[in-house]
């Protein structure tokens, strides 16, 4: 271990500058608030999603295959007990991150929609377009680039 192999450099010592935790804020047009938080500290890997909007909110948990979604109750009289709950298991178990699991097999259904695209199939509700798809890695580049100016606003323009 004591040769110029780069794994046995500490990790203080190194030129590695990714980030360990970060918070991203975004506005968007139409008035909606994003945010990402990303803890790398962690004590276990975890992914969770909270979606709050003017019917309700849905939580859940990526390695759980499970959310919830909690729909408001719009009479003034309602009581928090009183909203609409409904839970979903999507009884996705195993391999969640390998050849077959890759993103929780969003991977494989990646691929797929890919073909359906290619063949001038309707691909699933989840294939985005290009526009989106560039927008969203923007997003990325970007909030690396407001980190390195010390946390600047940075606008998108497409």
């Amino acid at each position: 271990m004591k040769t110029d192999n780069p794994y046995a450099r500490c990790v203080y010592k190194c030129d590695n500058n990714v980030v360990d935790h970060q918070s991203v804020l975004v506005n968007f047009e139409s008035g909606a608030t994003g945010t990402h938080n990303m803890v790398g500290g962690s004590s276990e890997p975890r992914r969770q999603i909270h979606i709050i909007g003017t019917k309700g909110e849905l939580f859940g948990n990526f390695e759980e295959s499970k959310y919830t979604v909690l729909k408001i109750n719009p009479s003034p009289d309602a009581h928090h007990e009183e909203c609409d709950v409904e839970e979903v298991d999507l009884n996705v178990h195993g391999d969640m991150v390998g050849a077959y699991g890759g993103h929780g097999g969003g991977d494989e259904k990646l691929a797929a929609d890919f073909v359906k695209f290619i063949n001038n199939e309707d691909p699933s509700l989840a294939c985005t377009s290009i526009f989106d798809s560039v927008a969203g890695h923007l997003s990325v580049y970007l909030a690396d680039e407001s980190r390195e100016k010390g946390g600047a606003p940075i606008d998108v323009v497409l």
